[in-house]
């Protein structure tokens, strides 16, 4: 870009979306898996204070977020 030299990189987010080189998504999964667990650990620490459906709500909340967002993107690829 004029004077500029942009270096490629390997991996690169797109709202939320996580793309390599080869469009294999494999950072896109591994990312939210990472986030998805954290949630869980964290609600396992609580987990004792709360009945069943506040802990429903937190999982829907917190893990189902992360697990689904853009979901829509890896099933296309896949394919």
């Amino acid at each position: 870009m004029g004077d500029v030299s942009v270096a490629p990189v390997a991996v690169a987010r797109n709202l939320g979306t996580w793309f390599d080189t080869n469009l294999r998504q494999v950072t896109h999964i591994t990312n939210p898996c990472k986030a998805a667990f954290y949630h869980l650990h964290n609600i396992r620490r609580i987990r004792k204070f709360l009945t069943v459906e506040p802990t429903k709500v937190l999982v829907h909340a917190f893990v189902m977020g992360r697990i689904d967002y853009c979901n829509s993107l890896v099933n296309v690829n896949v394919m």
